[in-house]
């Protein structure tokens, strides 16, 4: 409710919003939820999108660690009690999970597809963990399928390092990677563009890749640069030296280039069946 006299004070105060000016009486100040310092509903306009936004992009970001940590957990139990010995060593767990944290700091800065911000959003916590269990199981299955790679066909079985040093640079670079996926899920009033995607494997790759509403530079050249560190990290002698590192064969780059592909296609085909078409005014 918009107001600037003492008479307005009451309907200001029972408004779920209200806004006054900078020129209006105290009284209506003080009652007033917003005060516009200058004469134009367009900043209204312009702070509810940015508000918007900045909830999608925080939204991208929970949905992403969490089932993230989620998948993680379950594939860390099941290789330390299948193996002769711990996945990955302790100061490797540090490092991929700060360079995956370095990675998201491009994410406030990512583009938003308009369809996102149409309508107001809020959490749905039951999607949320319906997005978590299903992505995060998803994630676990081709963890497990590198743990059996590298033990079976790359050496893992005899060298330790090398396990190691190939389950950090495929869980870095599938986390890394997987957001921009991840960044088209669930919009809000587009639940039928979801459910044709299922059916239409070239809608559900468009709208994966974000030809619409393609990534940002600094989302682009963040995650370009963790990936370039994980490749690279394993072949630096001081590296090697102090975190227990080893160079990978050549084999394994292969492997790793058909598990992550068939991480991303899985994912890509999983979404639109997470997607609450019968709640298209919540996001979550």
């Amino acid at each position: 409710f918009p107001g600037d006299g003492v008479n307005d004070c009451a309907a200001l105060h029972a408004a779920d919003v209200g806004i006054s000016v900078d020129t209006a009486t105290k009284a209506a100040k003080s009652a007033a939820d917003v005060i516009l310092v200058k004469k134009s509903l367009g900043y209204l306009e312009k702070a509810v999108v940015t508000g918007r936004c900045c909830f999608v992009n925080m939204v991208k970001y929970v949905r992403m660690a969490a089932s993230s940590n989620w998948g993680n957990m379950f594939s860390v139990v099941g290789a330390s009690v299948s193996l002769p010995f711990i996945p990955m060593l302790p100061m490797q767990v540090v490092l991929s999970n700060l360079l995956y944290d370095i990675a998201q700091l491009g994410i406030p800065t990512d583009h938003i597809d308009p369809q996102q911000i149409k309508r107001p959003l809020k959490w749905d916590l039951s999607s949320l963990q319906k997005f978590i269990v299903y992505l995060g199981f998803v994630s676990s299955i081709f963890d497990f399928i590198t743990f059996y790679v590298m033990y079976n066909f790359v050496g893992g079985k005899e060298d330790p390092k090398r396990f190691q040093t190939g389950w950090f640079v495929e869980g870095l670079l599938s986390q890394t990677i997987i957001v921009f996926v991840l960044r088209q899920t669930v919009r809000s009033g587009s639940s039928e563009v979801s459910r044709r995607a299922i059916f239409s494997p070239r809608l559900c790759l468009r709208q994966r890749i974000g030809v619409d509403t393609p990534p940002s530079m600094t989302l682009i050249a963040i995650s370009g640069f963790v990936v370039a560190m994980g490749l690279l990290l394993p072949w630096i002698q001081t590296t090697q030296e102090y975190l227990g590192f080893t160079s990978l064969p050549p084999e394994y780059y292969l492997y790793l280039f058909l598990i992550l592909s068939g991480y991303i296609a899985t994912t890509s085909l999983t979404l639109p069946l997470l997607d609450p078409a019968t709640k298209q005014s919540k996001f979550a």
